[in-house]
């Protein structure tokens, strides 16, 4: 994803509009190596892929799921990983097993009105029970097996329930009050007409587009819309990046930077030097900073170099930046 260059006209601080998605799908290269893939809207590979973290390529990772800040997250045997928006700076931000009886973190979804409106994780793995935890991996809730075992999960914020990837292919739907299936919700003709089932994932957007994976010979991935007609696909997923077993699949907007302005810390739709305070603390305390400005993704706005990192880098084409009046500078 590559920088725009911005000038000091004032731009939205809100979240950006979605245009185009990119689609980062999970996989083991042919040395052995786990890495996630990054696809366009017409299920090409870009080209571009990142190495998973350490700790997750003993296994690789499971599904996916995005926030609402444009970060992956990505679960498998023994944690969840975080990325920025274009695959970079992946960490464990959540150690061991998922609570609840769940074990592997699979069937990842991001639901942004949990645990209070911080953002919470729906997992499930294959016929354990469904689990609410925290950003942090703390429990919150679990709901007995509805009767599906699910390997995808993804969010849908027009009625704020979930939709999952069950054994045969077909795509079901789960109520978050209760953790039972839908009657009549979801689709029963299967993955493309294979019965895989593997990651899913949708956009916060009410757009309705999902995505979903399917483990076959060879492996596939789809887009469906909300109403269970195919969007897009399948696309053949071997045949692009020469790797196998893609499990996990997490969407983020190829817009995201698109309405913010390069050096606005503090994400008030300008760039001056009421920023100042927000970009140190943007390099000293990213999480903090992040939790205080929703919805206004940190390398969009404090990553002034453009090296896909914030830190102290970044200071010098900052005030420099301030001084020539435009970000980044010229």
């Amino acid at each position: 994803m590559s920088r725009i260059v911005w000038t000091l006209a004032v731009a939205s601080a809100s979240a950006p509009a979605v245009a185009d998605v990119v689609y980062w799908i999970s996989g083991q290269d042919a040395e052995g190596t786990y890495r996630i893939y990054q696809f366009d809207d017409n299920g090409v590979y870009t080209g571009v892929a990142v190495e998973q973290i350490p700790a997750a390529q003993t296994g690789g990772y499971r599904d996916g799921m995005t926030d609402r800040e444009g970060r992956l997250y990505f679960g498998w045997g023994n944690g969840v990983a975080r990325h920025y928006f274009n695959g970079q700076g992946g960490q464990q931000i959540i150690s061991g097993p998922a609570p609840g009886g769940v074990g592997t973190w699979r069937g990842l979804a991001f639901d942004p009105a949990g645990d209070r409106a911080r953002g919470s994780i729906w997992t499930q793995s294959f016929g354990s029970g469904l689990a609410q935890t925290t950003l942090s991996g703390d429990l919150l809730r679990v709901f007995p097996n509805s009767g599906a075992s699910v390997n995808g999960l993804a969010y849908d914020s027009t009625d704020h329930n979930l939709w999952a990837h069950a054994a045969g292919g077909e795509i079901v739907k789960i109520d978050t009050r209760s953790g039972q299936i839908i009657p009549g919700a979801g689709w029963l003709s299967g993955f493309a007409n294979l019965a895989g089932q593997a990651g899913l994932s949708g956009l916060h957007d009410g757009t309705g587009r999902i995505a979903a994976v399917a483990q076959g010979t060879p492996d596939e991935w789809i887009l469906y819309d909300d109403s269970g007609a195919v969007a897009g696909g399948p696309w053949c997923l071997d045949c692009q990046t020469g790797a196998r077993g893609h499990h996990g699949v997490a969407a983020v907007p190829d817009d995201l930077c698109a309405t913010l302005l390069c050096g606005d810390a503090n994400c008030d739709g300008e760039f001056n030097g009421g920023d100042i305070d927000d970009f140190f603390r943007a390099i000293g305390d990213p999480n903090g900073w992040q939790a205080t400005h929703r919805g206004c993704p940190l390398l969009c706005v404090a990553d002034i170099n453009s090296d896909n990192r914030v830190n102290g880098g970044d200071i010098d084409p900052f005030f420099y930046a301030l001084g020539v009046g435009s970000c980044p500078p010229p």
